[in-house]
């Protein structure tokens, strides 16, 4: 039984990105991981600044990346901020970041999960 959220990451739609080869995909969720934390830690900084340009960019890299390891759902998510960045509906990016960092929060949790398996 898998001790991760099945419902955050999607293990066999990852599987499928990476050749179906899981050291790949191991190695993908870790830099996933790192470079996720990373794009969090300067989208907090564009969307105080109301840098909306400069956030597209990096929430359309988390909506790839998420899709790529099989959290659909977060790349929802993401998808639906790069299209209001891109907008510049400055308002609406403020008032969901927070929660798209607790759902990367969530998936984090889920890749930890499956990576101990």
């Amino acid at each position: 039984m898998a001790d991760y959220d099945t419902n955050e990451l999607n293990v066999k739609e990852g599987l499928e990105y990476a050749m179906d080869d899981p050291e790949l995909y191991a190695d993908i969720l870790r830099t996933y991981l790192e470079e996720t934390a990373e794009e969090l830690t300067q989208m907090d900084r564009y969307a105080a600044e109301d840098n909306m340009p400069e956030y597209a960019t990096l929430v359309h890299a988390i909506k790839s990346g998420s899709r790529l390891i099989g959290a659909t759902d977060l790349g929802e998510e993401a998808f639906n901020l790069e299209q209001k960045s891109k907008d510049g509906e400055t308002e609406y990016v403020r008032a969901h970041h927070d929660h798209l960092k607790e759902h990367v929060s969530k998936v984090f949790e889920a890749i930890n999960g499956y990576l101990a398996d």
